[in-house]
């Protein structure tokens, strides 16, 4: 039946008030349930484990830890305990199995057991990492780091830490434990055993902090609930089979005695019965004297009679002690005979060549009744091929062991490993013979050799030089490529002489004491892997690549694995130089789409050019119209002159050079002194330190397709070699320069509007190599090109720039300056207000305004015209900037006869003093306004207000006060300046 049909069958009557589930409910109860139950089957599936049964501990907490890091999804899963603790009157599960008598146990047991007042430390027997699916074990917790975090151990059940760095239980773990490997949560328990903690049960999760449910907190104490049961019952089987080892130990030891005593009474009555017979012989031949002494014989035979009366007792009593021994020997032949049997080998004693006894074992493996085994020769059982060698060695000698091919009854064969003695038995010469089926070890060998051979085949294909040798340095195996690499003699290879072995080596390297202490490192840390890159004297470059080789848990050697990457290397070097030139060139383009100031991207690339290159002095030399020239940029080696700012004039370099330099010239100049210059030029770069320089022209008015085409179709002059003259051509590689040169296209293209008839020199971009002859590669032309082509466009999109602000800025100054009075219109009034507003808010400093109105303008204009109103108005507009002595002030005119005057930083007592000052200098204007009724001149009325102001507030408020106390001017007469008052 479905979930569903579960949901909605209809309720008992007894339960039909409960409500029904709706369906988040089921789904929140499924998400619980779902854990619940895949913990639930863990716990199940790890009871049930037969490792627990086996006694093998490791085994087991190894299972138990895989299982737990499963169910709980965490990266890591460990099982720590106290080194010394007496987990309980048991013998520890570390006791070897290999104690030898009792007293061994008893001393053993007596120093592990002895319980610990104090631990000290805490030791990990198993780590499981989920992420790297491995096992680990050894590592200690020292208890007193981390009090906390072992007090709340011994007083709580769990400890749940959803983030182990603020929980103060684990907050001990963060700096040496939990930020090394990544842990944010933990989850631990502690182990009881015997009403004592004998270690915990640790959960650590990494990423984000985990929040632990009430049911991963229960489950962890079952865990560890689970531990100490496995503990306990490990610790069971062992004492069992140690108990099993001493009992037969002691039964051994019991037959040994035994043998011993019997034995020795045997050898005692048969030299009595030996003295008796010789006794009673003698008296025959003494007859007649018997006659002659009858009365003293019968004194004797009286005396003798009790002698031997007491003697037959004393023999009696041995008979009795010798049955009794018999009847030993008998049980423990019994004993012996069930331990034959239980024996995994097959057994079987011969006499003659024919069998005598054998076990089940010998029956069950030859397919035999052990009745018809009994009498058969044991050749018999051997395969006819191997009788005859098995023959030889029984002949050899009384103790064997070999191999052998032996027959079924059934008629099958398989390969057998044959251990047999001599015994002398009774007078008779026995032959114990046991035999163990080897088809799996033999199997298994077949398949070591194929590995073998496989391996061989490996190590001699592969273009790696391998070899392997132990821990002591000695060479165990190696591949022809190896000692082709080093071109090492096989002889000295193989030798013991280390030290001669390692001259060799060290020879070939270039920094050979770097090599051996690289492998002092590595073998002073055995499981430690290694890589590095060798460079020899040779030129050659090798990858070094080394790892431990591990049996088991042990290591037993290092392999060493050698590949030349010459080539690559090279090809590496080649690529990173390329892609090097072509981020340099990137950078160019997007400094120059970031940047404007020419200056800065001229600077910034001559010296990026020159640590490229790799040269001593990188310039820019730029041309006045008559040729005269300055060097406006430079980039130089601390231990050369400085050139910047020289300049030069040459009178032939009109003639005999700008044009080539036009049609795109390149200069490669190797060596100054073999490259035919002038006798002049050359004292000239003497002079300045040059050997070897190499020239690009930065050409102006060059559309992007010319200047490509230019650069595609010119080869680059290189001038060196004997008797001064022009020895060859390098043709740069149209490739790379087309790559290097297309990336400047987009920006070239959207700076180019225009295209000259004939190219401009602007200047030359010229790297100098002071220190010795130098040939130009030609990337290293190529880059040059291309830097010369950005340079040009810098320069170019500079210039636009400069004509572009320059009209920016007219253009700015005419939207915010009143074309008749030339001060600050309205539209720039308002943006400054505003500005100086949100600064004095900020800053809490006061701002003051003041309005000024002319008195009866439009009366002015309808008496003396507009063009004396405006003459008017300019005057006032003079006053008023001549008025200002701050360069924060500003005038504006405000509307037709109004102005506006706005002083930052200024409060109502020091405006009132500008306004008045204001205010009488217009009036000393006397401009005549015959029909104003305040005066017979041209008059201003102003009013003038102050405040702080908050970002609450609006500048409008500042402007309605100054309106208010210019309308109280007015109203007062005008021709007057008054303050605001609130």
């Amino acid at each position: 039946m479905s979930n569903t049909e579960n949901i909605s069958s209809p309720l008992p009557s007894d339960v039909a008030s409960v409500t029904f589930l709706n369906r988040e409910d089921v789904v929140d109860c499924l998400k619980v349930e779902q854990p619940l139950r895949r913990q639930t089957q863990a716990l199940v599936t790890l009871a049930r484990s037969k490792t627990i049964d086996q006694g093998d501990l490791k085994a087991a907490l190894r299972e138990i830890t895989e299982v737990v890091a499963d169910v709980l999804e965490v990266d890591r899963a460990s099982i720590w305990l106290y080194p010394n603790n007496s987990f309980s009157q048991t013998i520890p599960f570390w006791l070897p199995l290999e104690v030898s008598n009792a007293q061994e146990v008893a001393n053993t047991a007596d120093t592990i057991i002895q319980p610990s007042l104090a631990h000290s430390s805490m030791k990990c027997l198993d780590l499981y990492e989920q992420s790297r699916g491995c096992h680990t074990s050894g590592m200690e917790l020292a208890v007193a780091n981390y009090p906390n975090y072992f007090r709340a151990l011994t007083t709580e059940c769990t400890i749940a830490a959803h983030d182990a760095y603020s929980d103060p239980r684990t907050q001990e773990f963060a700096l040496p434990y939990l930020t090394p490997n990544g842990i944010t949560s933990m989850l631990d328990a502690p182990i009881w055993l015997n009403g004592q903690m004998v270690g915990i049960v640790c959960h650590e999760h990494t990423g984000l902090p985990r929040h632990w449910t009430p049911i991963e907190v229960n489950f962890v104490a079952a865990i560890a609930t689970l531990v100490a049961h496995t503990i306990e019952a490990c610790h069971r089987v062992i004492a069992q089979k140690q108990l099993r080892q001493h009992h037969q130990y002691l039964l051994s030891e019991y037959h040994d005695e035994l043998e011993r005593l019997v034995e020795e009474r045997t050898a005692e009555l048969t030299k009595a019965n030996e003295q008796l017979q010789q006794e009673i012989n003698g008296r025959s031949s003494v007859e007649a004297q018997l006659i002659k002494y009858q009365h003293h014989l019968e004194e004797l035979v009286e005396e003798r009679t009790r002698e031997i009366i007491s003697t037959n007792e004393q023999l009696q009593q041995e008979i009795t002690n010798h049955k009794l021994a018999q009847k030993a020997l008998r049980e423990s032949e019994e004993q012996f005979r069930c331990l034959a049997e239980a024996t995994f080998e097959a057994i079987s004693i011969n006499e003659q060549g024919k069998v005598r006894q054998i076990n089940r074992n010998f029956a069950r493996l030859f397919g035999y009744k052990p009745a018809e085994v009994v009498g058969m020769s044991f050749l018999e059982f051997v395969a006819p091929e191997s009788r005859s060698y098995v023959r030889q060695m029984i002949e050899l000698g009384s103790e064997l062991m070999y191999e052998s091919i032996c027959l079924k009854n059934d008629g099958t064969t398989f390969p057998a490993e044959v251990r047999s003695k001599a015994i002398p038995y009774q007078g008779r010469l026995l032959r114990v013979t046991a035999i163990r089926d080897i088809t799996k070890r033999s199997q298994a060998q077949e398949e070591l050799k194929t590995s073998v051979s496989l391996l061989e085949a490996t190590l001699n294909s592969t273009t790696d030089g391998i070899v392997a040798v132990n821990t002591v340095g000695v060479v165990v195996t190696f591949n022809q490529k190896f000692l082709e690499m080093w071109g090492i003699p096989e002889e000295i290879l193989r030798s013991a002489n280390f030290e001669e072995r390692h001259k060799y080596f060290q020879a070939q390297l270039k920094e050979p004491d770097v090599f051996l202490a690289r492998v002092k490192q590595l073998y002073a840390q055995l499981d430690a892997e290694g890589y590095d890159r060798m460079e020899l004297q040779d030129g050659r470059i090798f990858e070094r690549f080394t790892y431990p080789q591990r049996s088991g848990e042990q290591i037993i050697g290092r392999v060493w694995s050698f590949r030349d990457i010459t080539e690559r290397a090279r090809a590496e070097e080649a690529l990173r130089q390329h892609l090097r030139q072509e981020q340099l060139v990137a950078v160019m383009c997007d400094r120059i789409r970031q940047s404007l100031n020419l200056e800065d991207i001229l600077n910034t690339t001559a010296e990026e050019v020159r640590q490229f290159l790799q040269t001593d002095r990188v310039l820019i030399y730029r041309f006045e119209p008559n040729w005269r020239g300055t060097v406006v940029v430079e980039s130089v080696a601390s231990k050369y002159m400085k050139t910047l700012g020289m300049v030069r004039h040459d009178p032939c370099f009109g003639e005999g050079y700008v044009q080539p330099y036009q049609g795109g010239r390149i200069q490669a100049v190797r060596d100054i002194y073999t490259a035919g210059l002038t006798p002049c030029h050359i004292e000239f770069l003497a002079q300045l330190q040059v050997r070897a320089n190499l020239v690009v022209p930065i050409l102006q008015g060059v559309s992007r397709q010319e200047r490509v085409s230019s650069w595609e179709g010119r080869e680059v002059e290189e001038a060196g070699g004997v008797e001064g003259g022009v020895l060859s051509t390098c043709p740069v590689p149209s490739a790379i320069s087309t790559n290097l040169l297309e990336r400047n296209a987009t920006l070239h293209q959207s700076h180019s509007h225009s295209t000259a008839p004939s190219p401009a020199l602007w200047g030359l971009l010229i790297a100098h190599h002071c220190n010795e002859p130098r040939q130009w590669q030609p990337l290293e032309i190529a880059l040059l090109k291309s830097l010369a082509t950005q340079v040009a466009i810098a320069i170019q999109q500079s210039t636009l720039f400069e004509q572009l602000e320059e009209a920016n800025h007219e253009l700015q100054r005419l939207a915010s300056v009143d074309g008749l009075t030339q001060v600050a219109n309205r539209r720039r009034f308002d943006e400054y207000l505003k500005a100086e507003w949100h600064e004095k808010a900020q800053l809490q400093k006061p701002l003051s305004l003041i309005l000024c109105d002319l008195d009866y303008f439009k009366v002015f204009n309808d008496t003396y015209g507009h063009l004396a109103g405006d003459s008017c108005l300019q005057q006032v507009a003079l006053i008023l900037r001549q008025a200002l002595k701050r360069p924060a002030d500003l005038v504006a005119r405000y509307g037709g006869e109004e102005f506006a005057v706005i002083l930052p930083n200024m409060d109502t007592k020091d405006a009132l003093l500008v306004a008045e000052a204001i205010r009488a200098n217009v009036r000393r204007l006397e401009i005549i306004h015959a029909k104003s009724p305040v005066s017979q001149y041209v008059t201003l009325s102003l009013g003038v207000a102050s405040t702080v102001p908050s970002l609450e507030a609006t500048p409008a408020q500042l402007i309605v006060a100054a309106d208010k106390a210019l309308y109280q001017a007015k109203a007062e007469g005008r021709d007057c300046a008054i303050a605001h008052t609130a």
